[in-house]
């Protein structure tokens, strides 16, 4: 799905120039997809397989020209990335051409294509690959365990050097790390090389997901009062409410167990009811009915950690939250009866709030553990149980909670897809 929408994405925002019969023409190569190569032509471009060939243009407005695959063996795009045509080996299609993106150049050429990267040396090409498997220890446990085929191929390919043994051994399959093992094999056999890709590329992993949640949680208030004032209640309450947000996992390297999370949060009906009864000044019993309905807003930041690379992966999450209520109201219904008398005066108060203007917004901690189901090859399945701590202050009073603090800690469930 990521790599459906970043195709149509850079095929609307990206040009390309071409290298044509070694003749450099500018010329928009759009991107692209599996076996198929799109042309900027018109908004009726027809598809044109890449073993036949691709219509390309000199600018948008002339008249389409036909290069076959023969004639295109590279391009560079306005960013100054180069391409090179080459055949993948894949014992299953004949003439599977693509166009590989070119980081490194020397005895050994270092390609980049679709999440993969490719070592050529004597014009044959390999695929590095870092396959997973899963197994059991002796408890029964299911393991994920990576089985690092790229190393067997640095070896034999490297194996003129016999002290890049061990650095071969622990170099990760990133851009960085592999060029800087090219660099080395290349000085160790005094070869010209040239690292085409300036650029520090970003080895890590960007997950992003959508949850839902909320359904249900229990939530736990203290309202303080205002100074001076000892009287202090703390009430268990119940929270019904929709939640819905989004998660941004960013991890440096993708086979890192941590990552750090962004996690905002919107949830709508949020309803706290209680009662409870208190006692005042001048021996003054106060039944109190409060009703509070708000939308409130969390953007959640934090570090989390996966405990194991299996299918089912426990993790945790910690951090802080920053907390924003919105369209809200509260009503009251109080009663005031006076010790020994029969004497009882009621009052109600209703008021609306929105956010900030009558509540501070609320920087709290938060955290949250859960079960990923790593179960699929695009997407993982999970789910959480969320616990965060928040204090907002009532900065006019009029919210009557015999206090100007609204302090509470909720407990939520979510469920999402991370992809």
């Amino acid at each position: 799905m990521k790599y459906t929408i970043s195709i149509v994405l850079f095929s609307i925002l990206t040009t390309f120039n071409l290298y044509s019969q070694n003749q450099y023409t500018k010329e928009f190569l759009v991107t692209e997809s599996k076996d198929t190569i799109y042309g900027f032509i018109s908004n009726t471009s027809k598809v044109i397989h890449i073993e036949q060939g691709l219509y390309l243009k000199p600018d948008k407005n002339s008249k389409a020209i036909f290069y076959r695959i023969q004639d295109i063996s590279s391009y560079r795009d306005l960013q100054g990335n180069l391409y090179y045509k080459r055949l993948l080996p894949d014992a299953n299609k004949v003439n599977d051409y693509k166009l590989l993106e070119v980081l490194f150049t020397g005895n050994l050429n270092l390609y980049r294509f679709g999440g993969n990267f490719f070592l050529e040396k004597n014009d044959k090409l390999f695929k590095l690959i870092n396959t997973t498997s899963y197994r059991k220890n002796e408890e029964g446990k299911i393991l994920q365990k990576f089985n690092r085929e790229y190393i067997s191929i640095l070896s034999v390919l490297m194996s003129e050097c016999f002290s890049l043994y061990d650095k071969i051994i622990e170099t990760d399959l990133a851009y960085r790390e592999l060029v800087k093992l090219l660099e080395e094999y290349h000085i160790c056999r005094d070869y010209k090389y040239d690292v085409v890709v300036q650029r520090t590329d970003f080895d890590g992993k960007i997950s992003y997901g959508v949850f839902l949640g909320g359904f249900t949680s229990t939530a736990f208030t203290k309202f303080i009062t205002a100074p001076g004032n000892a009287l202090t209640r703390e009430i268990e309450l119940n929270d019904y409410n929709f939640a819905f947000g989004v998660d941004f996992n960013f991890r440096l390297r993708e086979i890192h167990n941590y990552y750090l999370i962004l996690s905002p949060q919107y949830s709508i009906g949020n309803e706290y009811s209680y009662e409870f009864t208190s006692l005042g000044t001048n021996d003054n019993q106060y039944l109190s009915n409060y009703f509070y309905n708000f939308n409130q807003f969390d953007f959640r930041i934090g570090f989390g950690k996966v405990f194991k690379k299996q299918k089912i992966q426990p993790f945790l999450n910690i951090g802080v939250v920053l907390s924003y209520f919105s369209n809200g109201y509260y009503f009251l219904d109080l009663d005031r009866r006076r010790t020994g008398t029969d004497e009882v005066r009621a009052f109600d108060d209703f008021f609306e709030f929105e956010g900030s203007t009558d509540l501070n917004d609320s920087l709290g901690i938060w955290t949250s553990f859960g079960i990923n189901f790593n179960l699929f090859d695009d997407f993982i399945f999970y789910n959480r149980m969320n616990i965060q701590m928040s204090r907002f202050e009532n900065e006019t009073g009029r919210i009557r909670n015999f206090g100007r603090n609204f302090n509470y800690r909720q407990i939520k469930f979510d469920i999402g897809i991370l992809l």
